[in-house]
């Protein structure tokens, strides 16, 4: 609800996230600012596994966003890439990591959240890979971008001829 004002989108929040936003549960914070946060994930998947969220409630539905969604996902793939730059150099150096998000149903939050993963050849459980790797469950953070992209340029060439 965009007329909510940020404490009131969070309390609001009934996810995983939401407890973590009112600090009902601790993760080791790897990022925080105003409107998004970044914490380890209790699933291990690689040295670096991390989600990487925004503090206002959007659901997890990345490849049905509205076009205004475009800055909310180009800040979760800055904050993503400026994590593994610091904590996996080699993994960002080699584009050895996925920024990735799990599509519906196959996701277990319904909080827009993008998994953060370096390295990606060091991924100790198979069933992660199979997952992030299928197109009907889960998809990169640039498809995404580009879908955006794409519906926001449709918007305004519709604009355009009104």
């Amino acid at each position: 609800d965009p007329f909510l004002t940020l404490e009131e989108d969070v309390q609001r929040n009934a996810t995983a996230f939401g407890k973590i936003l009112r600090g009902q549960s601790q993760p080791r914070i790897l990022h925080e600012d105003q409107e998004y946060l970044a914490f380890k994930n209790v699933k291990p998947y690689s040295r670096l596994a991390c989600l990487v969220i925004p503090k206002r409630f959007v659901p997890q539905d990345p490849k049905k966003l509205a076009p205004d969604c475009l800055p909310i996902i180009e800040r979760l793939k800055q904050i993503g890439e400026e994590i593994v730059r610091r904590e996996e150099l080699s993994a960002y150096n080699d584009g050895d990591y996925w920024l990735r998000f799990h599509l519906p149903p196959h996701n277990s939050v319904d909080h827009l959240h993008l998994h953060v993963i370096a390295p990606a050849s060091k991924i100790t459980k198979w069933e992660t890979l199979v997952i992030f790797n299928h197109h009907e469950r889960a998809c990169d953070v640039d498809v995404v971008l580009e879908l955006l992209r794409a519906s926001q340029t449709r918007s305004q060439s519709i604009q355009h001829e009104q």
